[in-house]
């Protein structure tokens, strides 16, 4: 990518060091803008992404595949390389959340997968009858997999809002048309899901 400086971009998403990233307050129009400009190959707007979602992407890696910090590191780091390698141009905010969100969990199930195929390599190699034994890492997977097509739609965008957007209950309730109550009540929901599919399946 050429570098091109941050003052280029829009002003409610340029970053500076000095300040934190503004993306709760970000227009749809903004973030059009900044995801042209990282299709187009711009360095600057690439890293203001990169400081604005990193740690978001972090925390929902660490959520949606019950493992430590540095695995969910090793997500981030996966995250952005496909964000600088196929990143579309988005019209909205509300797009880049959601496909934010789609591939920090496509990169967590791929590692998921990568660290069922290396274990079953180590035990076939330290004894053969270890390819009967049922690999937790890849049931993770196609739990968590299963899980994300059976999420309702609202209890979906709800866990989108409060866990990629960081928004509040209010604002996530007035998103959706429905009460910060009732917000509440989608985002336990889902949490809840995504717990039962992994409960007994992490090695």
């Amino acid at each position: 990518m050429s570098s091109v400086p941050l003052a280029n971009l829009p002003a409610d998403l340029a970053v500076t060091t000095a300040t934190p990233s503004p993306w709760s307050d970000a227009s749809d129009e903004a973030v059009a803008v900044l995801t042209r400009a990282i299709r187009a190959g711009d360095a600057g707007a690439f890293e203001a992404l990169y400081r604005g979602w990193y740690a978001r992407v972090v925390g929902l890696a660490i959520a949606a595949s019950g493992r430590d910090e540095s695995f969910a590191l090793d997500v981030a780091q996966d995250t952005m390389l496909r964000v600088a390698a196929g990143l579309p141009v988005l019209s909205s905010r509300a797009a880049l959340g959601a496909w934010m969100h789609r591939t920090t969990l496509r990169v967590v199930i791929d590692r998921l997968r990568a660290a069922r195929r290396r274990e079953a390599r180590e035990r076939a190699a330290s004894r053969p009858e270890a390819a009967r034994d049922q690999p937790g890492t890849e049931r993770t997977a196609r739990g968590l997999e299963r899980l994300l097509g059976e999420l309702r739609l609202s209890d979906y965008e709800a866990l989108r809002a409060r866990v990629v957007e960081e928004r509040t209950l209010d604002e996530t309730g007035l998103a959706a048309g429905v009460s910060g109550d009732a917000a509440h009540g989608r985002v336990r929901r889902a949490m809840e899901g995504l717990r039962t599919a992994l409960s007994g399946m992490l090695p």
